[in-house]
């Protein structure tokens, strides 16, 4: 490998003497012999050595001028053949003081013959006593071209620019001077957009003080408050901590809470009033129990649908731990008794709201303990206690007298129900699916409790169209009327449109009611004006055709059968794809 060429002294008589012509001479001479391959090594030499490749690079010099003239000036166009490529290598050789002194000496005969051709170079630059033909594109030079302008515009000393295209032969793509100049892209000049910029005046949300801003926070659910603002910044952090967000906790269907996760999020706050648990299966008895510890001042809990890891025990804890209770949800809770239900009626006299639907275990027993000691109950959900009879319905009547909420859907022990009468102030009553509830019973119920709002006699297969004729007489106030399964006709439909129930009914369902065609449900859509929804699943008699005229006629009213809603589904499902 060839090493580099030695770095030249220049003696002192020399540097003081040496000009601009000299440099821009030898860079001349320079180029063309690295372009043959003639600077390959710098070494000292004798004089006569140095007289020859003096005589060399004049001969060099002068054609390169021949082909700039005619406008051949290129890379390619300077050459030279093997032998003399070979001579110039061996004669190269010269010592630091001889090659300057042979420099001067050749810029001296140059100089005489630039000027016999000054006249006929029109576009030539004197730089000195020498001149160098310009392109008239300077971004079109070619590699010796660009030696030159790089030797006289930015004063490049002869010894770097020979070092540096020895070596750019040997790094191979990294030849600065060998590569083309390329043009600058001129800077694209945009419309300038005004933007306003922040005032003393602006708010930015962190200036807010904390209250406000645990206000605003308190208005998002449980999981953006943990996953999104909590990891915004660690103020945000602490100010997610506080106790106030953390009084109402809902984990209802979040799968992955379990009793460690409930701990540490009812421990944010000393005073949590509001729990809902449904539906999480990993919270077990243990977990429950320490909650119940911790949560004193509890009011609400909803454990609906709860796992089979927590246990009756547990459940009776509930009474014991927490006195403060008004709302009980423990809805299909299988493994509740009658000893959990009585710890609670007596644990919590307070309760206003109780739901215990599902729990088969649960007998009479424990709703007449339920009844004795929470006088102030008005919502009580009994759906498929199957071992409840008339003996509660008579104990809530007598102990329970403010409730306006009783539902008994699937109470196939409750017969009559005559008790029901006593409580004055029911306005929202569900016998469905006892299919032999006692018609005479009904009217009494009916005619007591003249504020029902809401009546679901689903499945009830001995209402007729005379009881429905009875009730529109009695409740003017009815609004929810569910007769899904009931033997009616087209007079059912007549009566509810005559009577007073015309102008407050909102909500009817009919279906699978055989007896009912277009005709009643023309009428009972043109008398009832507040009529929102009407049921019609399974109404075999009731066309299409009568169905879409009163679409267009009643576009308030939801019309609901087998064709219709499945219309909507798909309706729906290609909006939320188009979203």
């Amino acid at each position: 490998m060839d090493s580099p060429p030695a770095k030249r002294r220049k003696p002192d008589n020399a540097a003081n003497n040496e000009g601009t012509s000299s440099n821009s001479n030898a860079a001349v001479a320079i180029v063309a012999a690295e372009q043959s391959d003639v600077i390959s090594n710098v070494s000292p030499s004798d004089d006569k050595n140095s007289n020859n490749c003096a005589e060399l690079l004049h001969v060099e010099k002068n054609s390169i001028r021949q082909q700039s003239k005619n406008g051949e000036c290129s890379h390619n166009s300077v050459q030279r053949d093997n032998d003399s490529s070979k001579e110039s290598e061996s004669e190269s050789t010269t010592n630091n003081s001889s090659s300057e002194e042979d420099e001067s000496t050749n810029s001296t005969s140059s100089d005489s013959d630039s000027s016999d051709d000054s006249d006929s170079n029109s576009s030539s630059v004197t730089d000195g006593d020498d001149e160098f033909p310009v392109l008239t594109n300077r971004y079109e030079m070619t590699d010796l071209d660009t030696a030159m302008y790089e030797l006289t515009e930015k004063s490049v000393t002869a010894e770097n620019l020979a070092r540096s295209l020895t070596l750019g032969h040997r790094q191979s793509g990294k030849n600065t001077f060998h590569r083309k100049r390329r043009r600058k892209r001129p800077t694209k000049i945009t419309k300038s957009v005004s933007v306003e910029t922040a005032t003393d005046n602006d708010i930015n949300i962190n200036d807010l003080p904390s209250f406000i801003l645990v206000k605003i926070f308190g208005l998002l659910p449980l999981h953006t408050l943990l996953l999104r603002v909590a990891v915004i910044c660690r103020a945000w952090y602490a100010l997610t901590t506080d106790s106030s967000l953390w009084r109402h906790l809902d984990l209802k269907g979040q799968l992955r809470a379990s009793d460690e996760v409930l701990l540490r999020l009812t421990r944010y706050s000393q005073k949590v009033v509001s729990v809902d648990i449904s539906s999480v299966q990993w919270i077990t008895s243990k977990g429950l129990t320490r909650m119940l510890q911790h949560c004193k001042y509890l009011e609400v809990l909803k454990i609906n649908w709860p796992s089979s890891i927590i246990g009756d025990e547990s459940l009776g804890k509930i009474g014991e731990l927490c006195s403060n209770l008004r709302h009980l949800s423990l809805s299909s809770a299988y493994m509740l008794s009658d000893d959990s239900v009585k710890k609670i009626a007596r644990g919590c006299p307070q309760l206003t709201h109780l739901a215990i639907g599902h729990c088969q275990l649960v007998s009479d027993e424990g709703i007449i303990a339920i009844a004795e000691n929470c006088p102030n109950l008005q919502f009580l959900l009994l759906d498929k206690c199957v071992r409840i009879s008339e003996d509660s319905i008579e104990s809530l009547a007598a102990g329970c007298l403010d409730l306006t909420t009783l539902s008994l859907t699937g109470c196939r022990k409750m017969r009559s129900g005559l008790h029901i009468k006593k409580l004055k102030k029911l306005w929202s009553l569900d016998i469905s699916q006892i299919s032999d509830f006692d018609v005479i019973s009904l009217r009494e119920i009916v005619s007591s409790c003249e504020n029902l709002q809401r009546l679901n006699m689903s499945l009830v297969r001995t209402v007729t169209d005379d009881d429905i004729k009875y009730i529109a007489k009695k409740l003017n106030n009815l609004q929810y009327l569910h007769l899904v399964g009931c033997k009616l006709t087209d007079r059912a439909m007549h009566h509810l449109g005559n009577l007073g129930t015309n102008r407050t009914l909102v909500h009817l369902d009919v279906g699978w009611c055989e007896g009912v065609s277009d005709e009643g449900v023309c009428y009972v859509v043109e008398r009832c004006r507040a009529l929102r929804y009407l049921g019609l699943i399974r109404c075999d008699l009731v066309t299409m055709v009568t169905l879409r005229e009163l679409m267009m006629r009643y576009p308030n009213v939801q019309f609901s059968n087998f064709h219709l809603d499945c219309e909507r589904l798909l309706w729906e499902y290609r909006l939320t794809e188009n979203a």
